[in-house]
């Protein structure tokens, strides 16, 4: 235990100056962790300043994958009709706020936006997980059961989701998904940053599994499941990308998911 810990007082002027050394200990340890994280994995970036680490204590720590997961959990429990109960039967979720949106100094949180008011890789994600007209992936094991760290050469069931928070319908169409390997979005040059979602997938690499699911269309102010398809996938982080178009191609939503499929 930090000796500055056993007697606030002591050593300190103020509480504010007491504080403020708790979190420079706190940060610089986040930092040590994840050089020595980048070190086991082959990178040779060693050299960091404050102002960098910020950008990465959310992928590191606070994922912004997380943070699109629970999110659109949270979107998936909304009444499929007004007045009514959630499409799949589950917890009733009558509204949804962002608990932390800007931090007020360099400090591990759930904020989007650091002390600088630059986005992390979190406001990206709860970007696309708050879009007004949603289209997103469930991933449920063989049991029905909620999977989002699925394991390797068990059954996944991708579930696909409409959630139309707009005024308006939404006209017959489809919802396209295809699933790729991509690089560990923990790494530098990972899929983290928005700039970076497009490099993280190889182009060259496999499609592993893909599939439309038809889209009879979607009343105002409703959530609707689509249809599931069963996958199989092997360790690694993969992407699910969705995209909604009408029945005449023309693009209405798009969304993905990284996911860590584990051994």
């Amino acid at each position: 235990e930090p000796e500055f810990t056993k007697d606030p007082a002591k050593g300190f002027k103020n509480p504010r100056e007491f504080f403020s050394a708790i979190m420079d200990r706190s940060i610089k340890g986040k930092q040590d962790e994840r050089l020595s994280f980048l070190a086991a994995a082959g990178s040779d970036e060693q050299n960091e300043t404050s102002d960098q680490w910020g950008g990465f204590l959310v992928p590191v720590a606070f994922s912004p994958d997380l943070l699109q997961v629970a999110t659109e959990a949270y979107r998936r429990g909304r009444p499929a009709r007004p007045g009514g109960l959630p499409a799949d039967g589950g917890p009733l979720v009558t509204g949804l706020q962002q608990f932390m949106v800007v931090e007020g100094w360099e400090s591990l949180t759930w904020a989007v936006l650091d002390h600088h008011r630059r986005p992390k890789p979190g406001f990206h994600a709860l970007q696309r997980a708050m879009a007004p007209l949603l289209v997103c992936a469930e991933l449920l094991d063989g049991r029905g059961r909620p999977a989002p760290r699925p394991r390797s050469g068990r059954v996944i069931q991708l579930r696909g989701w409409l959630i139309n928070d707009l005024p308006e319908a939404v006209p017959a169409g489809c919802l396209t998904w295809s699933v790729r390997p991509i690089r560990d979005p923990r790494l530098p040059g990972g899929s983290g940053a928005e700039g970076d979602a497009e490099a993280a997938v190889d182009p060259a690499g496999p499609v592993e599994a893909e599939g439309v699911l038809a889209v009879s269309g979607a009343a105002p102010d409703s959530a609707t499941i689509l249809g599931e398809s069963e996958i199989r996938l092997a360790p690694g982080w993969h992407r699910i990308a969705l995209r909604l178009t009408t029945e005449d191609g023309h693009p209405l939503a798009a969304n993905h998911l990284d996911v860590e499929v584990r051994r």
